[in-house]
C-alpha cells in the first residue's frame, strides 16, 4: 500500500471517530441486501475506521467484519463493541489482500476509503471484492471526484494518480487522493460486474470565506451469479 499507516494511526490517536453511519451507507443496505434474513447476511466495510457503519449493522443484527490499515482505528473498534456487548470480526490489513475466504460476503463497503490508494491499488482491491462476494453480492465504490476543490489544491502524481499536500477544501490533510472523473470509473470497473447505479452528488459552500466544491461518486456494483 501506498499509504502509510503512521498517518492513519495518528489521525485516530488524535481522537477522530465518527459515532453514526453514514446516510447512503444505511440506504445502500436497505436498497441492495439480499432477500434473507439479516442473522444469516454478512457485510464487510473496507477501511472500516471507528466502525460507525459497522456499528449500525450489529445493531440491526447482520454480520458484521471490518478492515483497516490503522491498528488503532481496529482497537478502537474492538473497544466499542466490547462496551456495547455487539459482536463483530475486526482484522488490520491491506484491501488488495482481504483476509476472508472466496464468496464469503453478501455486501461490501467502501465509504471513502479505496479513495485513499493509488490507482493500481484500488484495480487491485476490486479483483479481490470481486473475489470475496458471494454471486450476487453487490458493492458500494464512493471515491471523491475530480470536480472536487481538493483535487486542485495539491501535488499531482501521474504514476499512482495520487494528490498529496492537499491543502484546501473539505479533505485538506488528508495524505494523498485519487481523485476520479467518470471515464476512469468505467476503467476500474471493468467489464465482470454489474453496474446497478452510479451517482455524481455535488455539495457547494457559497459563503464567501468559505467557497468549495465537495464531489463523490456513489457506485453500485453487483457480482454476477
Amino acid at each position: 500500500m501506498t499509504a502509510d499507516n503512521r498517518f492513519w494511526n495518528s489521525v485516530y490517536q488524535s481522537g477522530q471517530e465518527n459515532r453514526y453511519p453514514w446516510d447512503y451507507i444505511v440506504s445502500f443496505i436497505y436498497n441492495f441486501k439480499p432477500n434473507i434474513e439479516a442473522s444469516k447476511t454478512n457485510i464487510l466495510e473496507l477501511g472500516c475506521g471507528t466502525a460507525c457503519n459497522l456499528w449500525f449493522c450489529a445493531r440491526e443484527g447482520f454480520n458484521v467484519y471490518g478492515l483497516d490499515y490503522s491498528s488503532h482505528a481496529i482497537q478502537k473498534c474492538e473497544e466499542r463493541f466490547q462496551a456495547e456487548k455487539l459482536t463483530g470480526e475486526f482484522r488490520c490489513g491491506d484491501f488488495t489482500k482481504i483476509p476472508w475466504a472466496d464468496s464469503t460476503f453478501h455486501l461490501v463497503l467502501d465509504r471513502g476509503s479505496l479513495t485513499c490508494a493509488s490507482f493500481t491499488e484500488i484495480t487491485n482491491a476490486f479483483d479481490d471484492i470481486f473475489r470475496v462476494l458471494k454471486p450476487g453480492g453487490r458493492f458500494i465504490f464512493s471515491p471523491y471526484a475530480r470536480t472536487h476543490t481538493s483535487a486542485s489544491s495539491g501535488v499531482y502524481k501521474q504514476e499512482t494518480r495520487l494528490v498529496s499536500n492537499i491543502d484546501a477544501g473539505s479533505l485538506q490533510g488528508i495524505e494523498q487522493i485519487c481523485f476520479f472523473d467518470e471515464k476512469q470509473i468505467y476503467e476500474v470497473i471493468g467489464n465482470k460486474w454489474n453496474i446497478l447505479d452510479i451517482e455524481l452528488l455535488t455539495k457547494e459552500k457559497l459563503h464567501e470565506n468559505m467557497k468549495s466544491i465537495h464531489a463523490e461518486y456513489h457506485v453500485v456494483l453487483e457480482k454476477p451469479y
